[in-house]
């Protein structure tokens, strides 16, 4: 009865624990990209922001410029006595020279266009000279600002359909010393596509789909000032509804500020950071097509997805080998499966085992804690089988731990710079091998070593190369009564080739395309020892030099593994 009673406690004991850890592992997971999320769209949101601002801040410094040169022409007494001077006598003396000289000056690169009005808003002198006038509207305009007498901006506009966007600035001009009688006014044009809209189209970094739009509120809809990136002839020809506030440009219109998501003049999801320009009818928008703000947030999530699913199956096949010795051969089935998986979800672990490592190591700590407290806590409940199926549990995390550190090792690899440098190779193999032998005291090793050519390389990514390939040699000689390793070499064409042969056990020919992969292993664990990471690091290593690696092998009659290096080191 007793016993009975224990073969039911131990499998529902290990059921809970196996519980835990997947909690543990799900939580950790979530908990990782819900951090990373927040990060990410608190960076993407200042990123827009930022951008926002600095247009804002260009905008209303262009403004600002321009009314500081209406109010200096306004004041400037000396002006318009040279303009009364050329309205009374526009034929006599060295007014007329005078004033255009002026005009040219100011109209520099500031200004497309600068013209003299009369007060009857007849054009009289402009910079450049073009066959171009005023028209009806600009007359209007300027008798306007006569009456007002004070300068006026006209926003965006057109002379007339098909014509360019302009902005003027239209400044009166007064003769103080004739009670302030009306002279004229001063046209400033503005050719937006000069420097207004590249300003606002241009973007710090680097972005498909990013763009900045400006708009104003005309009547009941917001009306778009600059042609967009997507579709042409949109300046004051296209506009939405202020009642379509799904747009960020209207929400923009409507007065709203801040970061907001909706969807564009193309119905495209974007996000955008809304600002008003200061002492000005412009909106600006500043915005990024959702689908590229947030590409890289959906790789973390299939990168997190990934990891959870790696960490699942390690701690399900970890627990199921406790399982299959108290049940079925049916659940050993699944074990084998499980861990089939598992072989296959590790091929593609070496994208992203160095930023992860920590978050591997931590469960697989838990597996083995958890492991710990039951032999500790139900050592009477457990036969001795069941002890060390127990143990076995937690060799299997300390392996998978060993597994995440060859593997490390293996993505550090991929990303450390290679220093050549020049190498005796003979001195090289002579101190790795005695480092390789002294772990196998008692064995009988014959070691010989043939003629080698010095070659240029990376001596710390050479040393580990020849590490793995002599160290693998000395093990899989290990039923041998007499080991015995030869390195040698010889130097073909621009190449120096290089071998270390042994008479171990050797391996079938038709395997061997499987020897440089990660996790590949052509003999079972208890029979020899290792990670399955050695020769992928010693694949890495030759070709980061620039170089090439093979093997060949016939089961109990040894192998040779042979690798070439460029004479000339032609590293990474």
């Amino acid at each position: 009865m007793s016993q009975a009673k224990d073969e039911r406690i131990v499998p529902y004991e290990l059921l809970w624990v196996f519980l835990l850890v997947v909690v543990a592992i799900v939580a950790v997971c979530i908990f990782y990209y819900r951090s990373y999320e927040r990060r990410f769209r608190t960076g993407v949101e200042r990123q827009l922001s930022a951008v926002a601002e600095l247009k804002v801040e260009e905008l209303a410094q262009w403004r600002k410029e321009r009314l500081e040169d209406a109010d200096f022409i306004f004041n400037n007494t000396p002006l318009a006595g040279l303009v009364r001077r050329f309205f009374q006598q526009p034929g006599v003396g060295d007014a007329a020279g005078l004033l255009r000289a002026w005009l040219e000056k100011l109209q520099g690169d500031r200004y497309d266009r600068v013209s003299l009005l009369d007060t009857n808003g007849l054009e009289r002198l402009a910079a450049p000279e073009t066959t171009e006038t005023a028209g009806p509207y600009m007359a209007r305009e300027a008798i306007e600002a006569l009456r007002s007498g004070k300068p006026a901006f006209l926003d965006f506009h057109r002379d007339a359909p098909g014509r360019p966007v302009h902005i003027d600035i239209l400044v009166p001009i007064f003769d103080e010393a004739d009670g302030n009688r009306s002279l004229g006014v001063l046209v400033l044009g503005i050719q937006p596509a000069a420097y207004l809209y590249p300003l606002i189209s241009r973007w710090p970094t680097p972005s498909q789909t990013a763009e900045a739009l400006l708009v104003r509120r005309d009547r009941g809809d917001a009306l778009f000032l600059n042609n967009l990136k997507f579709q042409t002839n949109t300046a004051l020809n296209l506009r939405s509804s202020l009642e379509n506030t799904s747009l960020p440009a209207v929400k923009a219109a409507l007065g709203q500020e801040g970061i907001v998501e909706g969807r564009d003049y193309r119905g495209a999801p974007v996000v955008a950071a809304l600002r008003r320009v200061p002492d000005s009818p412009w909106f600006l928008v500043a915005r990024m097509d959702t689908a590229e703000v947030y590409a890289p947030l959906r790789e973390r999530l299939w990168l997190t997805a990934l990891i959870a699913a790696v960490l699942l199956l390690g701690a399900g096949a970890s627990m199921a080998a406790v399982w299959r010795h108290q049940f079925s051969q049916t659940l050993e089935q699944r074990v084998i499966e499980r861990t089939a998986q598992l072989k296959a979800a590790n091929e593609e672990l070496e994208a992203f085992c160095y930023s992860v490592s920590h978050d591997l190591r931590a469960p697989l700590r838990a597996i083995d804690g958890f492991a710990r407290t039951l032999v500790e806590e139900y050592t009477p409940r457990l036969d001795g089988e069941g002890k060390r199926i127990v143990d076995i549990v937690c060799a299997e995390a300390r392996r998978m731990g060993r597994l995440i550190d060859d593997l490390l090792a293996f993505s550090r690899l991929g990303r450390q710079r290679v220093q050549p440098s020049p190498i005796d190779m003979a001195a090289l193999a002579r101190n790795v091998f005695d480092e390789c032998a002294a772990q196998a005291p008692g064995r009988k090793v014959q070691f010989r070593l043939g003629p080698l050519s010095p070659v240029s390389g990376d001596a710390a990514m050479l040393r580990q190369a020849l590490a793995n390939l002599l160290s693998n040699a000395i093990k899989f000689t290990r039923p041998k009564d007499v080991a015995e390793i030869e390195f040698g070499g010889r130097t073909e064409g621009r190449e120096n080739l290089y071998y270390v042969r042994d008479n171990g056990v050797g391996f079938d020919m038709r395997y061997s395309g499987k020897l440089f992969g990660v996790f590949q292993r052509l003999h079972a664990e208890d029979e020899f020892e290792g990670t399955g990471v050695g020769l992928a690091l010693v694949q890495r290593v030759i070709h980061r030099h620039g170089g090439r690696v093979w093997a060949e092998g016939r089961i109990n009659q040894g192998a040779t593994f042979h690798f070439a290096l460029p004479s000339e080191g032609k590293a990474e």
